[in-house]
């Protein structure tokens, strides 16, 4: 059962074969057949960008992965603030952009699009620029126009995973018809961590959902810990992944997961988003389920058990 529910959630820098390569090998000894990873609008606008995507969603597709691509990151050239979490100047472009996407890389993708990832996160998109107090009238018009094309084309549009989970820019985003093409809801959690630091439990979480979207499965877009203090450690990374199987088990509204992530991010590069004031965050070189020496977490181990019930 798990291994149709359970995948990885995995970004790859741009141009990095040899991540795509390590991760491809590991994606083959722990079963795993579901994957989410990034289209970076920002790295497709540069001259190779659509070829090193192009390469990248064949060779994943070829080794047997369901892809989830979710498509975000703003061209700073045309961003409102000149970053990849403002909003296009040009609301219509995301739009272009998820035809675009269709068109190069749609044989080995889908049925599903993630629409921007945690965008009522203000590090992913900038609140400045489109006030969550006036409705986020910018991002709800521009996700309204995206998934409409992605449903004219035969796919299923997702708006990105929320982080935090709040009904309130569901409401929104329900009101502007963003939502009117999205048959799940996606989310994040990182139980103990950011957003998620009063976590209280999967039951907690899905008692919340049976009561604000009573109609709808949920996505877990990405869900982790990290292994680094004093986020975590092996031992409670471990723990998170066995709490999340349960609930899985126990929870038929909870139809997918992907974990972030297989592979730590090196020291030597920065987080895939590039947001005004150099944002940085420790953990994130802390999520991998294998170190950046190679080395297996105890929670590799555990991840091939589940997906081989």
């Amino acid at each position: 059962m798990l291994k149709q529910k359970l995948g990885i959630c995995q970004w790859f820098h741009y141009e990095d074969r040899t991540a795509v390569e390590s991760a491809v090998l590991h994606f083959g000894k722990l079963g795993v057949r579901h994957l989410r990873t990034d289209i970076s609008w920002a790295d497709a606008s540069r001259p190779n960008g659509w070829k090193w995507y192009r390469w990248l969603y064949r060779e994943l597709h070829s080794h047997g992965m369901q892809i989830l691509p979710c498509v975000y990151l703003t061209p700073p050239s045309i961003s409102e603030n000149g970053n990849t979490n403002g909003p296009p100047q040009r609301l219509e472009d995301y739009a272009d952009f998820i035809a675009r996407c269709i068109d190069e890389v749609g044989q080995w993708i889908g049925p599903y699009i993630e629409h921007w990832n945690e965008p009522n996160n203000d590090i992913k998109w900038d609140q400045q620029f489109d006030p969550f107090e006036e409705g986020r009238k910018k991002q709800g018009s521009m996700l309204r126009m995206a998934t409409k094309v992605a449903h004219q084309a035969g796919f299923k549009p997702i708006l990105g995973g929320m982080s935090p989970i709040d009904h309130d820019w569901i409401d929104l985003m329900t009101g502007v018809g963003a939502m009117e093409y999205c048959e799940v809801v996606a989310i994040h959690a990182f139980p103990g961590m950011w957003n998620d630091t009063n976590w209280k439990g999967w039951d907690h979480m899905v008692e919340y959902f049976n009561q604000c979207f009573p109609d709808k499965p949920i996505w877990i877009t990405e869900i982790g810990r990290a292994t680094s203090s004093p986020e975590g450690s092996p031992d409670i990374q471990l723990e998170c992944l066995n709490e999340l199987a349960l609930a899985l088990q126990k929870h038929p509204i909870l139809e997918r997961a992907y974990w972030y992530s297989l592979l730590d991010l090196p020291q030597s590069k920065q987080e895939i988003e590039v947001t005004a004031g150099g944002y940085k965050e420790p953990a994130e070189h802390a999520l991998g389920l294998v170190t950046e020496k190679g080395a297996l977490k105890p929670a590799y181990a555990r991840f091939k058990e589940l997906l081989a019930q």
